[in-house]
Order: structure tokens, then sequence, then C-alpha cells
């Protein structure tokens, strides 16, 4: 989510009015609090350098690590596997060559997905995993132009991750309604 902790800033300013440096809001799927005057406690929410990425400890809702200063993707996985029960190593967004067989379209993408497979003619797993890492859909197919649904997710980001024997990749996919 992205939380506003100014109370001085407004609606209008979000979305690129006043002195603002642009529009904050443009091409986000994730919420937006913006809210005047501030509810929570900046003691303990408020960050320690901008930009932030608050770690929120699922089982309690507390903060447990504010990783604005760590600057790598590695650092980030690091620091919110240590600090919570999330396991992020088997989600990975690395590219590999075989990533030309595969074409997947659209992306955005509202209700269906696309997935093409070039010069693969084997069976495929399909699976559709959230930011969480956790398992959305699964498919198995054999077929080299795949149209998954997805009318049922919700908007956001997504990894597909396709897997046969002579293909292991993920893409990210983002869904917009």
């Amino acid at each position: 989510m992205f939380y506003e902790g100014d109370a001085n800033t407004g609606q209008s300013d979000l979305e690129g009015g006043g002195s603002s440096l642009g529009n904050w809001l443009e091409g986000i799927t994730y919420p937006v609090i913006n809210e005047s005057p501030l509810s929570l406690n900046l003691n303990i929410w408020a960050p320690l350098g901008f930009p932030t990425l608050n770690i929120i400890r699922p089982s309690d809702k507390q903060i447990v690590a504010d990783t604005w200063n760590i600057l790598t993707l590695d650092g980030q996985v690091a620091a919110i596997e240590s600090a919570t029960d999330i396991n992020l190593s088997g989600v990975s967004v690395s590219e590999i060559s075989s990533e030309a067989n595969v074409v997947i379209y659209p992306n955005p993408t509202s209700n269906s997905l696309n997935i093409e497979l070039i010069d693969l003619n084997e069976i495929t797993t399909i699976t559709i995993i959230n930011l969480l890492g956790e398992i959305i859909i699964t498919h198995t197919s054999s077929d080299k132009v795949m149209k998954l649904d997805l009318s049922e997710l919700e908007n956001g980001n997504y990894f597909v991750h396709l897997k046969s024997k002579n293909l292991d990749t993920i893409r990210k996919v983002s869904i917009l309604k």
C-alpha cells in the first residue's frame, strides 16, 4: 500500500497538481491511503528514509524492518525472509535464455492471458503465483498456444512460472481491470 505521511499533501497533489513533481498515482495497482489529520503513530510508522519499504509481519501486523537503505533485490529479499516467515526464494524474477521461446500477452491484462511456446512441443506446467509466493492457478498443457482465464484474480502483480523438460522461466504479469 501507499501511505501518504504528510498531512499537507492533498489528493490533487498526489495526482500531479500544485507543486507536485508528478502524478504519484499513475499506473499503480495497490491501495493509496491519504488522510488528514494523520491517525497513525509516526513514532512507529514514520519511515527512516525515502523511498522506503516497511516489512510488516503478517502474524501480528508489526513493522519488523524498514529497508530504505537496502539497494539490491537480493538484499530486499533477504530482509523480508529474515524478518518474517515468508520465503521468497522459490519465486525468482531472473531471466534465462530460454525466455526467447515464450511470448506472453497482453501485459498488463484485464481478464485473460495468452501464452505462446515457440519451438516447444512438450507438456508444460503453468503456475500463477502471487507476490506472497502463494500458488493461485496451476494448469498443464501440451498446446503451443494457450489462453488462461484470469478474470477471478484481483488487480495487482503476479508471476507466471512456465516449466517443462526444456523450459523453466518466470515472467511478471500485471492485472488491471
